[in-house]
């Protein structure tokens, strides 16, 4: 199933989190689904719309060709016929982020990588460079998040996160 750990992490968390990581990689954030193909790539999580959860962590050590597709006008969730997107991306060496949805306590984000789960023929990145990559992110989160004794998830909260729970 790959590595992944709970988190929940509000825009200045965000934005340690995504500064740590541009210190040791060019790192771009993918959106999973966009109105234009431009609007894919963002510079960092303000740039999306509140509301909006599932984003990719791309290191350009990694390349990686992107398929681009478009969401059928018949697709079951309306808002997002016309979208574009990339296919494949359970294959592409991407940090799959799940924000916590802001005001849905009970929703724990998340920080994954499928590694070989989606792939069963195998990767098409050095897989043991990625792994290293993904830990190291991984580790941040670890040094800077704090668990909560009443969180069933046992997710790790960032510092502002952590402050807005009550826990500080």
């Amino acid at each position: 199933m790959g590595y992944q750990v709970a988190i929940s992490m509000l825009p200045q968390d965000e934005e340690a989190f995504l500064g740590y990581l541009r210190q040791v990689a060019d790192v771009k954030i993918l959106r999973a689904f966009a109105p234009t193909e431009e609007q894919l790539f963002i510079d960092d999580f303000s740039a999306a719309p509140p509301q909006e959860s599932q984003f990719f962590l791309y290191s350009l050590a990694f390349p990686w060709e992107f398929r681009l597709r478009r969401v059928e006008d018949d697709a079951l969730v309306v808002e997002r016929r016309g979208f574009v997107y990339y296919e494949s991306l359970g294959t592409a060496p991407l940090i799959e982020y799940d924000r916590r949805l802001y005001g849905a306590a009970t929703s724990p984000g998340r920080l994954y990588w499928a590694e070989r789960f989606a792939a069963p023929d195998g990767l098409a990145y050095d897989a043991v460079a990625f792994k290293s990559w993904y830990l190291h992110a991984e580790a941040w989160m670890t040094r800077h998040g704090r668990r909560l004794e009443r969180d069933p998830e046992q997710r790790l909260y960032l510092p502002a996160a952590y402050a807005a729970a009550g826990a500080v």
